[in-house]
């Protein structure tokens, strides 16, 4: 299965905008199934420099990388979960989106690309 056809049950969540596979490194856009109102490569962008500042916090406190990371806004939040290779699998929500769902949902996609 093709990363973009992984990402759709995610993406048509209700009150999910859009999902995406990131490198983590770069910021860049590997896949992605987004409304067309999200700026895909901005919100790659902004998950990758959470992830990156995240991970650096947590090697000065010596602790494990998280499993999650969560940005939430006044209109929505935006969610990332490393995977394997340097990805990110990153959803962004509108504001009153069912976030638990949307959460099992990225933590499972991240089991299965690995």
């Amino acid at each position: 299965m093709i990363l973009r056809e992984m990402l759709e049950p995610a993406a048509q969540a209700a009150g999910v905008l859009g999902a995406l596979v990131v490198s983590r490194d770069d910021g860049l856009v590997v896949a992605g199934a987004l409304q067309p109102k999200v700026n895909g490569p901005a919100v790659a962008a902004l998950a990758a420099s959470l992830a990156r500042r995240a991970q650096g916090l947590t090697e000065v406190l010596g602790q494990p990388e998280p499993l999650l990371m969560e940005l939430a806004g006044n209109e929505g939040t935006l969610l990332a979960v490393p995977a394997r290779a340097g990805l990110l699998l990153v959803a962004i929500t509108a504001r009153g989106a069912d976030l638990a769902a949307v959460r099992r949902q990225l933590l499972g996609l991240a089991e299965r690309v690995g």
